[in-house]
């Protein structure tokens, strides 16, 4: 079963164009995913829809009531893409 605090590395060829911070250098829990805010500049903002082209380790920020959440595609415990959130903190 995949790590669900873990955000796996993108390996995908489609996300050579893709831009976004390195997994390894956000901190995740159960609830919030910690981030520098240099790091948060670096996520695409879709708060009303998802980004195209679905891949493992894709991540971008969406606005929310309380803030802002890190969202990701990773996988489930069949292989399949599933969307995964945190709220965001910024140190």
């Amino acid at each position: 079963m995949p790590d669900k605090n873990v955000i796996p590395p993108m390996t995908n060829p489609m996300g050579k164009g893709w831009t976004q911070p390195k997994p390894c250098d956000i901190e995740l829990d159960d609830t919030h995913a910690l981030m520098n805010k240099s790091d948060f500049d670096r996520l695409p903002v879709y708060s009303w829809s998802y980004p195209s082209g679905v891949y493992p380790g894709k991540m971008w920020a969406a606005k929310v009531d309380t803030g802002f959440q890190l969202r990701w595609f990773g996988n489930d415990e069949n292989g399949r893409c599933q969307i995964n959130s945190r709220s965001v903190l910024i140190a």
